[in-house]
């Protein structure tokens, strides 16, 4: 016999708990989703305003910058930096002049000078870049002078001889000379064997032509010009006189002339001067 099921249901049954479940599902990720792009729509959007504000503060700091630039460059322009430069310079120099100190030098040149040498006028050039001593004096005779250039060379302190010239007198056969030479008061500052000194009676003049110029004068303060006819330094080591010292050494007298190079040779007695 079968059993006859009854179904009361107006509508067939249908399980939609699953796409309920679906749709709750996908409204959650939507918003979700939404609500990350509202936010990240909104932090971008505070940083490029922030980074507005930077830019328009950078910019306007850039104009101001310019604006000083061109009013320093206006500035600088109105301003005589050469005058400056010099006015710096010459303070440098008295800063240097303050710190020689005469007695050393005295003294070292005590220990140089010959017996029969007596040094007459001394005037130091003094500046940052070293010491120039421009000296006139009288020598006994020819090996004396000659004494003394060595004793110069062989000296620590001094090193860097210029002879300039001489002249017999004619009382007493003495010889007046004049002569140039670097002073080092730190031993330890004089340049190597070969290399010329940073001071030398051409940079001298050159300094002195250079000041007479700017100042508008014909004679320019600081030191001597050399000389004409002045002669190379002496480098230390090598024979002070002839033509490895630089050159023949002609003194006022016509035809007189030291000695050739090596050891230094005593000079007649007679006949020194031609014509005579």
């Amino acid at each position: 016999m079968r059993t006859i099921e009854i179904n009361l249901a107006t509508r067939p049954f249908h399980n939609n708990l699953l796409l309920y479940l679906g749709y709750a599902a996908g409204i959650v990720t939507i918003t979700a989703f939404t609500a990350f792009n509202v936010l990240t729509l909104t932090r971008h959007a505070r940083t490029v305003a922030q980074l507005d504000s930077e830019m328009a503060s950078g910019r306007a700091q850039l104009e101001q910058l310019n604006r000083d630039g061109e009013r320093y460059k206006k500035e600088i322009e109105s301003r005589n930096l050469k005058d400056l430069a010099q006015r710096i310079n010459a303070a440098n120099g008295i800063l240097v002049e303050r710190e020689f100190s005469w007695t050393r030098l005295l003294s070292a040149l005590e220990e140089a000078e010959p017996y029969k040498v007596r040094l007459l006028d001394l005037r130091p050039t003094v500046s940052p870049a070293g010491v120039l001593i421009q000296a006139r004096g009288i020598a006994r005779d020819l090996d004396n002078y000659l004494e003394l250039q060595q004793k110069l060379l062989d000296h620590p302190m001094f090193r860097r001889v210029y002879p300039t010239g001489y002249n017999r007198q004619a009382e007493g056969g003495e010889f007046m000379f004049a002569i140039s030479f670097n002073y080092f008061p730190n031993p330890q500052d004089a340049p190597p064997e070969g290399q010329e000194a940073a001071v030398t009676p051409e940079t001298v003049a050159a300094e002195a032509r250079r000041h007479a110029a700017s100042a508008g004068a014909v004679e320019g303060p600081g030191g001597l010009e050399a000389p004409a006819g002045a002669e190379a330094p002496v480098e230390s080591g090598a024979p002070p006189g002839g033509d490895e010292a630089g050159g023949r050494q002609q003194g006022s007298a016509p035809g007189e002339e030291l000695p050739p190079a090596g050891k230094p040779a005593r000079p007649p007695r007679r006949g020194v001067a031609k014509g005579k």
